[in-house]
């Protein structure tokens, strides 16, 4: 499994791991780090704090998706029972509306009990403890070939925030991927650390009201609500 050590000029570097992708939670293969120079003491540990909070969040994406059947047959058991006792059992003037709504919302508070005992469960904290005691143990690759993507990164964070709206909403920026693992992490990386930016990605490219969507980039940039570098990046895949 493959991850990468992203440099930035400004802001925190980016470290990308591999168990956003779909179907990666479950993979118990050795970790390597791609990055351009070896790693310090503090950038391996900031690594390892990345990979480990993304690990928690990948097990319980994976085992809510595992769970997801017997969950919702649960559930919809818990609808039919609450619905029941309450059409059966208790007498009120507006019966079907008041059973609905009370089983409905007994439904989704035992619908979210679950989910917490099944991220909780024992089959997940194993994994968990497999996958961290792998990330713990990364090897570091060193990959010349990223100093490409740092540079035009760093070549983004020069720009003028508006400059850099205009480009990204025009489709002017371009970059030669020569390692798509590298891009599809980076999708991932902002689908679930960036939301706000992956929003903006999704838009694009824009045909519609290029210059008013540009000037609300520009002060989504400005507000930092929106990495305006990294979606520069993510719009040349």
């Amino acid at each position: 499994m493959t991850g990468y050590h992203i440099r930035r000029s400004k802001g925190p570097d980016l470290y990308l791991s591999p168990y956003l992708g779909e179907g990666q939670a479950g993979s118990e293969e050795d970790v390597v780090i791609k990055s351009d120079a070896p790693l310090d003491q503090r950038q391996r540990d900031q690594a390892c704090i990345a990979f480990y909070s993304d690990i928690e969040y990948a097990v319980g994406q994976w085992i809510m998706d595992k769970r997801y059947v017997p969950r919702l047959l649960v559930c919809a058991g818990v609808f039919l029972v609450v619905y029941f006792f309450g059409s059966l059992v208790v007498r009120d003037p507006i019966p079907m509306i008041d059973e609905l709504a009370v089983s409905i919302i007994v439904s989704v508070v035992f619908w979210k009990y679950l989910s917490r005992r099944d991220v909780a469960s024992a089959i997940a904290v194993k994994e968990k403890g497999l996958l961290k005691d792998k990330a713990s143990d990364m090897r570091v690759e060193i990959t010349p070939a990223l100093v490409e993507v740092e540079n035009f990164l760093s070549h983004m964070e020069a720009m003028e925030h508006g400059e850099l709206a205009d480009k990204i909403i025009m489709g002017a920026l371009r970059f030669d991927w020569q390692d798509k693992s590298l891009g599809s992490e980076l999708l991932s990386y902002a689908r679930v650390h960036a939301k706000d930016t992956y929003e903006w990605y999704e838009k694009l490219p824009v045909k519609k009201h290029p210059e008013i969507l540009s000037v609300r980039l520009s002060d989504a940039i400005l507000e930092g609500k929106v990495d305006g570098p990294l979606l520069g990046l993510l719009s040349t895949l």
